[in-house]
């Protein structure tokens, strides 16, 4: 039998009690936001009656998102023993499994989920662990862009076009953003425009007052 999204609503409620600044975004979902970043950790179900918690950072002055559509950026899963991924929580087994879960979880997920959130730990983490893809350098030329660093940012707007150039598949995935960035630092308004963008999404999502 498939885990039924209402019955994972207070699951996350429950690791979202247990972590200061965190509240939940929808049934399965956790956050907390250090404008421009958004840290999340989602409950992820498989075809059977389980779990896996998977922690994610979303920039938000380059992602456009909606509680209905959560890029899981960054992501990081739990590693169990030898560092094998770790093993799906049962339903069944939850109330037993809990804590050892939400322990792991502290361990393991960067930025440390059981600190507050610091925007420079979710800048230095996503750059340090970017391959990149060409979501990464899209979060990245905005991060740059966002901090007035406009030839770091530059030179991420190359690594995207250098990306994408090489990927297979669809050519247009972030061209408008990295395209509309691009006019923006020519005209010297890139920080304000990230703002807005940013702050756009933090209302579509409901998190003004976090």
């Amino acid at each position: 039998m498939t885990l039924r999204l209402n019955q994972l609503k207070p699951i996350a409620a429950e690791y979202a009690s247990r972590l200061p600044g965190w509240r939940t975004l929808g049934k399965d979902t956790l956050v907390r936001l250090s404008f421009p970043f958004l840290q999340g950790v989602h409950l992820y179900r498989s075809s059977t009656d389980d779990y896996r918690p998977v922690c994610f950072i979303i920039v938000m002055i380059a992602r456009l998102v909606s509680s209905d559509s959560l890029p899981l950026s960054h992501s990081q899963d739990l590693k169990g023993r030898r560092g094998a991924p770790m093993r799906p929580v049962r339903l069944r087994n939850h109330a037993a499994e809990f804590e050892g879960v939400l322990q792991l979880m502290i361990r393991q997920f960067e930025p440390p989920i059981d600190r507050p959130l610091a925007a420079s730990e979710c800048f230095a983490y996503c750059e340090a662990q970017a391959v990149p893809t060409i979501w990464e350098a899209v979060d990245l030329a905005a991060l740059y862009a966002y901090h007035g660093n406009d030839p770091r940012a530059a030179y991420w707007i190359q690594r995207y076009h250098a990306v994408n150039a090489r990927a297979p598949g669809d050519k247009t995935l972030g061209l408008e953003f990295i395209q509309n960035l691009t006019a923006h630092l020519a005209a010297g308004d890139a920080r304000p425009w990230l703002d807005e963008f940013g702050r756009d999404n933090v209302r579509r999502l409901g998190l003004q007052d976090s």
